[in-house]
């Protein structure tokens, strides 16, 4: 009889394990399937703007950029097809010094900042009509909310995830060069990374298509002529769209102690 029981109760376990390993596998499914419908970015096509652009303005119009949490939802022209980037008052839009017709394995696209220069850049302003806001992500409340960018370039949309924010002095001019080898892409990767402000929870290597943008900024004085950099690479095929994780770096320290210098500051003038 006791035999009997004990075969019962392993027959009752195994039912009730396989219960909940039906019932996790349900759930994760479930999970994945959320994350799928509810991306924390959802392309929205600019192809349309594109053409209406294209047909309102001199200089061609060669793609579109879309930053997610502020208002850089651009033209991209081209200094390759003639267009004088100097006419910052004409109308908004970013650039690209290159005159491929094709996607590279790093693009880079640039864009002013005439009213954020200071060092405690402002986050949100109806008068920012170009790169202003870039700067945003120089805070990292913003970083941690903020992570995708959307490009749209020779008829296609391509989105990218964001891994590393820094400084770059303007001298460094390979900054701004497009199509890497795989070796110089393996070290400009390593670079942005390890100058980075924050460290993003993202893997990436020379097979990814990395998305470079530049402003210009005068966080340390104006004297100091230094750019802000973004750099991004291309969501890979079949990957969620979800927050990833991103954490303070040492190089942040030296940002804080600026922005706590400019708190001090504010504080003694209200005095």
């Amino acid at each position: 009889m006791k035999k009997r029981k004990k075969g019962v109760n392993k027959v009752l376990v195994g039912k009730v394990l396989i219960g909940l390993f039906l019932l996790a596998l349900v759930g994760f499914i479930g999970v994945k399937l959320w994350i799928h419908l509810h991306p924390v970015y959802k392309i929205e096509t600019r192809l349309s703007n594109v053409s209406k652009e294209n047909k309102k303005r001199e200089e061609p119009i060669v793609g579109w950029i879309r930053v997610q949490g502020t208002n850089i939802d651009y033209p991209i022209v081209s200094t390759a097809t003639g267009a004088d980037v100097t006419q910052v008052t004409k109308y908004d839009f970013a650039w690209s010094n290159s005159d491929s017709k094709k996607i590279e394995n790093r693009e880079v696209i640039l864009g002013h900042n005439i009213l954020n220069i200071s060092n405690k850049p402002l986050i949100t302003n109806n008068e920012h009509r170009r790169f202003e806001q870039l700067m945003s992500f120089i805070y990292y409340d913003f970083a941690k909310e903020n992570q995708y960018i959307q490009y749209t370039y020779q008829g296609k949309e391509y989105l990218y995830k964001i891994f590393a924010i820094s400084f770059i002095e303007k001298e460094e001019l390979d900054y701004y060069q497009t199509k890497y080898s795989r070796p110089k892409l393996n070290k400009y990767i390593e670079n942005a990374k390890n100058n980075s402000f924050f460290n993003y929870d993202v893997d990436v290597n020379s097979t990814d298509n990395i998305l470079t943008l530049i402003t210009c900024t005068r966080f340390y004085g104006m004297d100091k002529a230094i750019d802000f950099k973004i750099d991004a690479r291309r969501v890979r095929e079949k990957e969620d769209i979800v927050q990833y994780k991103l954490a303070e770096s040492k190089k942040y320290d030296k940002i804080k102690g600026e922005l706590k210098k400019e708190e001090k500051s504010d504080e003694s003038e209200e005095i």
